[in-house]
């Protein structure tokens, strides 16, 4: 393992502007990773509150021409046999 790396530190050192613009290049992709990865992330908590909002995720009714009262309460919570 000794050999690959004397290797690799001769072509490191022999070609320094190759060896800078490939670190430019990484350093440019992960920050372009971040970047995308914060503004997906924003973008998404945005349209949740856009569509959700305030607003309940379920909504609860009465039957159709009854009026709102206890009985119908019990009806939603009793369980069907």
């Amino acid at each position: 393992m000794l050999y690959e790396w004397k290797i690799a530190l001769r072509f490191l050192k022999d070609g320094k502007a190759q060896t800078l613009f490939i670190l430019l290049g990484i350093a440019v992709g992960v920050a372009v990773q971040i970047f995308l990865s914060s503004l997906i992330s924003g973008l998404q908590e945005n349209l949740i509150d856009t569509i959700i909002g305030n607003r309940a995720h379920i909504t609860i009714t009465a039957k159709a021409n009854s009026s709102i009262n206890i009985p119908d309460f019990e009806y939603i919570n009793t369980p069907k046999k």
